[in-house]
């Protein structure tokens, strides 16, 4: 496909009737070339646009107009008399019609208005830290300088959310398009919102729909929790992804925890426990139970559990046997199948965030569990004490799941 191609089939592509065989061609070209790229933002934006136009309603007064204008002019009859013309009716057809017409122009002149006499609204803010003169539901302009003492989160209409770190100033020179003039973001942008620009320090980062910081400077820094963007600056482009870092000019490199320190200092994260049987909830009396154990957090800062020795013992199996009668399950270390999880180091604290759970295989042996009958079963994790420091300390379970034992 050539440029005219690729623009011709831009509005098919955005609402999904690009044939598929075409869209990756698409999404090629508009990756490499600025001047197609530039025009399918410019669609978005216009579209971005639309959205804040108010509903126009007519007035009473003009129907009134109509009626009065549509009255045909006085005329001499031949007797030399002056009669009054015929006053037209406006039928049911002919008043839609009408109605079209004046809510047409109505609407032309309020989007000029919205595109030329007053800047659209590009952002809103959701919530501030205490200190900020800002209140949550301002709204944000194009072209409006935004300077905040404090952490503030931003909401983008169909585009996602910006947070932003204590003194940092931004401001949306378009709809999709935000320059970063001090201070530090964080970008989560929804899979279908390409085209999103942050632009900062001489360079610019293209949004592939991911999680991403910016953080400003002579040589802006920009890292990526998952996804992927594009980073053009004087020294080139190059594609940056999931849990890698970069200096704007330099090479990448892997994410490093303290680049998401200042999220964790400024939204408290949840973690949430996650358990599944391995089979479909039946077992035989004497067989162990397979169960997968998850940690999950939607965090983008990471958050700390205890190193995997110590994380075990922390959790237990609250169990319900047939009878209605409770207890708690100890998990010996020996249950421990298999383990996905990031560390800091061989014997280092598990790290959580957004796109790097902890998932814990877990065979437990027939003897910890009842003989028979129906069983409901709850993972808990539940800190001995509050450990302090950068661990996770609070108890969290997970739902509960029933299995049934059944004789041989």
């Amino acid at each position: 496909m050539n440029c005219d191609d690729i623009r011709s089939n831009l509005s098919a592509r955005r609402t999904g009737d690009l044939d598929p065989r075409f869209t990756d061609q698409v999404d090629a070209h508009l990756r490499d070339c600025r001047q197609c790229a530039a025009e399918a933002q410019a669609e978005l934006t216009v579209l971005s646009l639309l959205k804040t136009v108010d509903e126009v309603e007519t007035s009473p007064r003009v129907w009134n107009r109509l009626n009065q204008e549509t009255r045909t002019p006085a005329f001499a009859s031949p007797d030399g008399s002056l009669r009054r013309g015929r006053r037209l009716t406006l039928t049911g057809p002919l008043k839609i019609a009408a109605a079209a017409g004046i809510l047409a122009a109505a609407f032309s002149f309020a989007f000029v208005a919205a595109m030329y006499m007053r800047p659209a609204r590009v952002a809103t803010i959701a919530s501030v830290a205490p200190g900020s003169p800002f209140e949550p539901g301002y709204a944000l302009r194009i072209n409006e300088p935004l300077a905040t003492p404090t952490f503030a989160l931003l909401t983008l209409p169909d585009i996602g959310t910006l947070k932003l770190n204590r003194d940092t100033s931004i401001v949306f020179p378009s709809p999709r398009r935000v320059r970063l003039e001090r201070g530090e973001l964080f970008a989560s942008i929804k899979p279908d919102a390409r085209g999103f620009v942050v632009e900062s320090g001489g360079s610019e980062i293209t949004v592939h729909g991911t999680r991403f910081g910016v953080r400003a400077g002579d040589v802006s820094m920009v890292y990526v929790v998952d996804g992927q963007v594009e980073v053009r600056s004087s020294s080139g482009k190059f594609t940056l992804t999931g849990q890698q870092m970069v200096d704007a000019g330099g090479a990448a490199k892997p994410l490093e925890d303290d680049a998401l320190s200042w999220l964790a200092r400024s939204e408290s994260p949840v973690v949430a426990l996650d358990a599944q049987v391995s089979s479909d909830g039946r077992l035989k009396r004497g067989e162990p139970l397979d169960l997968t154990v998850k940690f999950v957090t939607g965090s983008p800062a990471p958050v700390l559990l205890p190193p995997l020795d110590e994380l075990l013992p922390l959790i237990r199996l609250n169990v319900v046997d047939a009878s209605g009668k409770p207890y708690l399950v100890s998990i010996p270390a020996k249950a421990l199948r298999n383990s996905t999880c990031r560390t800091r180091g061989a014997h280092g604290p598990v790290r959580l965030d957004v796109s790097t759970p902890c998932s814990l295989s877990l065979r437990i042996g027939p003897e910890l569990l009842p003989s028979s009958g129906k069983i409901r079963i709850r993972a808990e994790f539940q800190p001995v004490s509050p450990r302090g420091g950068d661990y996770w300390d609070r108890e969290i379970q997970s739902e509960t799941f029933e299995v049934e034992v059944e004789p041989k």
